[in-house]
């Protein structure tokens, strides 16, 4: 109890000042998402959603893309689907206006994650604000700005899901690291890291049990998490695909998503 309750009082701050930190992450990530759309990748990804939904297909091969050794299964449909369905309902403005969402989604998850593990409000947009800078050059139409959000929502529910089962001994949080899994799989490429979070939160649940029962919650949710992404029109191809392309270093180079971070 004493443990729980001093816990209590690092998370719970004046209302103030967490309301200041969270208006000071937010115009951190507007700043770097309400921007006029510069990425020419844009082009592509429209040009592909309007050419699956004029034939009804699915795209089993990219129909514009290079650089892949042999066909290359287009693999982030879902994203290109719904930067196109943004722009029809309000140009490249609202695909500025989608990333600064994305933004500022992205920062509040995290702000919540630095407030759960004790940070003061000043030192939370602190945090926020580096790991903005450090990674805002990925806040660009393309697919990625999905798991630009979703790679801190998986973090959130494997610490959240931990917490509530130490505390309580039975948490619901975990088990939406699978859907998010399967949804992530869809939308980007980069779901990749998502089952690498969940199957380390799955080794973490073995290594370090919190309650009883966490080992077996630990097998059922790496073999879910696994699964999960092959929900993917193009299965396993996803990354058998997507693996040999990203360990190109030309490619790499030329796509700023998969190059080192960039802080500016």
């Amino acid at each position: 109890m004493r443990a729980v309750s001093s816990y209590n009082r690092r998370v719970r701050r004046p209302p103030i000042a967490w309301l200041a930190a969270g208006a000071a992450s937010i115009a951190v990530a507007v700043a770097y998402g309400l921007v006029p759309v510069a990425d020419f990748d844009v082009f592509w990804h429209l040009a592909t959603a309007e050419r699956a939904l004029a034939e009804r297909s699915l795209l089993p091969v990219d129909p514009f893309g290079t650089g892949a050794p042999g066909p290359w299964p287009y693999k982030d449909l879902g994203g290109a689907l719904v930067l196109w369905g943004t722009w029809r309902l309000g140009g490249f403005s609202a695909i500025s206006w989608l990333q600064a969402l994305v933004g500022v989604a992205a920062a509040l998850v995290l702000l919540d994650g630095a407030r759960r593990r004790g940070a003061s409000p000043a030192a939370a947009a602190t945090i926020v604000t580096l790991a903005i800078a450090a990674a805002g050059f990925r806040l660009i139409a393309r697919p990625v700005l999905f798991s630009w959000l979703l790679l801190p929502v998986a973090v959130w529910l494997a610490k959240r899901d931990w917490e509530r089962l130490r505390a309580r001994g039975r948490s619901p949080w975990g088990w939406w690291l699978p859907p998010l899994c399967a949804v992530w799989a869809n939308l980007h490429r980069e779901a990749l890291v998502g089952m690498a979070i969940a199957c380390a939160y799955a080794a973490a649940l073995v290594l370090r049990p919190p309650c009883p029962g966490a080992r077996r919650r630990a097998f059922a949710l790496a073999a879910l998490a696994l699964v999960a992404p092959l929900a993917h029109p193009s299965g396993a191809a996803i990354f058998t695909q997507t693996l040999p392309v990203a360990s190109r270093a030309p490619l790499r180079a030329f796509i700023p998503p998969w190059g080192p971070p960039r802080p500016g």
